[in-house]
């Protein structure tokens, strides 16, 4: 009996116990769960802490060397153009004219067919009948937006509006009126070389030119833009030359302009806008207000999960120290344009190969920028066609070629032989079976001017040259 009330007792103890150790396993679980969660949120207020301080160095770092970096210090810094020299309202009426036509019917389709099949075209080639009509009814209902665009020959400078809240950052309309406007005008160009109208061809050649310089300083990504589209007009200029002859005085203006050009600081330009626009950008979101512009910088980092990133725990985390390197490295890419000039691409080069510390969230690709801005192949293709039209006005003057480029000081037709960024020596200049060429050797030091030989298309932007051919053998006058 005595063993049975033991048994008894000590199996109630038992089942006693079994809840209080239950309720200590789960205090315990709480326990530790609260200090995982405290120990995290202590160590993320202490990166966050560390995170700041980091950031604010790089603000202040970029205050230090380089004040009045952000957006609306650069937006305040730009050249105001008086109006009655501003070429912006112009294009972009051109620009939103034109679209209204060609959005209409089949006049974009079919403008767009012929000018894919002439670009094929060489340089001194004529058109047939058949492409002549053809481009010529693709121009017709377009006659009002391209008299507006011919305007823009005489008007070098522009100056647009310019919206930095994070939903306009990349929507940028007045770059697409631009491109509208300087297609339709090309298109001019080739149809006025056709009929005969040389000058006229270079006046829309210049408009080209002038609508890409319209772009001025402004802080942001068109600086690339500017830079291919004035490659565009100096390739539609060797264009008209082969089909023709164009009076010294308009070479002498665009020769100028060209002059001009090669000194337009774009690299760094393009620099400061991009670290005050993704400046801007990181602080909006800091301040937690997002938009689609984020969006669409997942698109343009080519990193598809970036604004998923951005909404992410881990990804707010990163954000703050992303923003501290990305400011730090153009901070340093922008001192070295500044600093280096012409001479800034290798050593961006070796910037960016050794940022191998930057987060994922901050990765700019200035390899790819200095892609479109190079300012050695920028200035190289800028100074030979600017030599080359000194060249053509020799011709004209003297009816016979220069024998060197020297030729063309005594009649200050160039007041100095352009230097080859590639190797600081004159630029080439050599004859050609059917004229002359002017050209760069190059990053490689080895071109030869001979692109047009070896069948280069014209738009291949390592073609840093400039052919004219003699007038026997450029497209005869009607």
């Amino acid at each position: 009996m005595l063993d049975n009330r033991a048994m008894t007792s000590s199996g109630a103890t038992a089942g006693k116990s079994k809840p209080v150790r239950r309720r200590r396993r789960i205090l315990l679980f709480l326990l530790v769960l609260v200090l995982v969660i405290a120990g995290k949120a202590g160590y993320d207020y202490y990166q966050g802490i560390i995170q700041e301080a980091a950031l604010q160095e790089a603000i202040a770092e970029a205050d230090r060397l380089d004040p009045g970096w952000r957006l609306a210090d650069l937006e305040a810094k730009r050249a105001v153009i008086p109006p009655e020299r501003d070429s912006a309202p112009l294009v972009t009426k051109a620009g939103r004219a034109a679209m209204a036509i060609l959005n209409t019917k089949t006049v974009r389709k079919d403008l767009w067919s012929i000018t894919q099949e002439l670009e094929k075209l060489p340089a001194t080639t004529v058109l047939t009948p058949q492409q002549t009509e053809e481009l010529r009814a693709c121009l017709a209902p377009l006659a009002g937006p391209l008299a507006d665009a011919r305007q823009v020959a005489d008007l070098p400078e522009g100056r647009y509006p310019f919206n930095c809240s994070p939903d306009q950052l990349y929507r940028l309309p007045h770059v697409d009126n631009a491109s509208i406007t300087m297609w339709l005008l090309r298109c001019d160009a080739l149809l006025r070389a056709q009929d005969g109208d040389l000058d006229g061809a270079w006046a829309s050649c210049q408009s080209i030119f002038n609508v890409a310089r319209s772009f001025g300083d402004e802080p942001a990504y068109v600086q690339t833009t500017r830079v291919c589209r004035c490659a565009d007009a100096i390739r539609d200029m060797e264009r008209t030359l082969a089909q023709g002859q164009v009076s010294a005085p308009a070479l002498a203006h665009s020769q100028m302009l060209l002059k001009e050009e090669a000194n337009h600081p774009y690299l760094l330009i393009e620099l400061r806008g991009c670290r005050a626009h993704l400046h801007y950008l990181y602080t909006q979101f800091h301040n937690g207000k997002f938009s689609q512009a984020w969006e669409r910088r997942s698109y343009q980092s080519r990193s598809p999960a970036f604004y998923d990133n951005l909404q992410d725990l881990f990804g707010r985390h990163e954000i703050r120290p992303a923003h501290a390197r990305l400011l730090h490295f153009y901070t340093q890419a922008v001192e070295i344009a500044k600093e280096r000039g012409d001479e800034a691409v290798e050593a961006l080069r070796d910037l960016q190969a050794k940022a191998t510390d930057v987060p994922a969230l901050a990765c700019p690709d200035i390899n790819r920028l200095l892609k479109f801005l190079d300012p050695k192949k920028n200035r190289a293709r800028l100074d030979c066609a600017r030599a080359a039209l000194a060249v053509e006005r020799y011709r004209l003057k003297h009816d016979r070629w220069p024998v060197t480029l020297d030729d063309l000081l005594p009649d200050q037709l160039l007041t100095e032989v352009p230097a080859d960024p590639y190797d600081r020596k004159p630029l080439r200049y050599r004859s050609t079976k059917d004229g002359v060429v002017i050209y760069s050797v190059g990053p490689n030091r080895n071109a030869a001017g001979a692109a047009w030989d070896h069948n280069v298309p014209a738009a291949d932007d390592q073609r840093l040259e400039f052919r004219l051919w003699n007038v026997e053998q450029r497209r005869r006058l009607p």
